[in-house]
C-alpha cells in the first residue's frame, strides 16, 4: 500500500512520520500467513515505530507528494529529462546541443554533474 519514503501524518496526534522499510513478517501461530510491517521514523522528532499493514490504514494518512518533493527525489538522469537546456538561452535547444556533437539530454546531464559556476 505504502513504499518506502513514502510521508504519513499520524490522524490523531499530527506527528509525521516517514517509512523507512516495508518487512513480511510470519504471523504467530500460522505456518503460511505474513504480516505487512511498516517501520516508521518520526520526521523531525526521536520517535521510531514498527506497524502493522492494518493498523497503518486506520492510524495514519498520506500527506500528499508536492511537485518539489517528486523533482527532490529525481536521479541526475530523470532530472536531465525535464529541465530545460542551461546553455540554450533563447536558442533551440537540440540545435545547441548538436553544435557541440551531443544531444540535449546528454548536455543537460553533463551540465548537472559540473561544478556550480559561482555568481561573478
Amino acid at each position: 500500500m505504502f513504499e518506502i519514503g513514502a510521508k504519513l501524518i499520524r490522524i490523531q496526534t499530527g506527528q509525521k512520520y516517514v517509512i523507512e522499510s516495508v518487512d513480511k513478517i510470519k504471523r504467530i501461530g500460522s505456518l503460511f500467513k505474513k504480516d505487512t510491517w511498516y517501520s516508521l521514523k518520526q520526521i523531525n522528532g526521536n520517535v521510531d515505530l514498527m506497524v502493522r499493514d492494518d493498523e497503518i490504514k486506520k492510524l495514519f494518512a498520506p500527506i500528499k507528494k508536492t511537485n518539489y518533493d517528486h523533482i527532490h527525489s529525481m536521479d541526475m538522469k530523470e532530472l536531465a529529462k525535464v529541465i530545460m537546456c542551461p546553455h540554450a538561452m533563447g536558442d533551440d535547444c537540440e540545435e545547441f546541443a548538436k553544435s557541440i556533437g551531443s544531444n540535449c539530454n546528454e548536455c543537460c546531464l553533463k551540465w548537472l554533474q559540473s561544478e556550480v559556476e559561482e555568481d561573478k
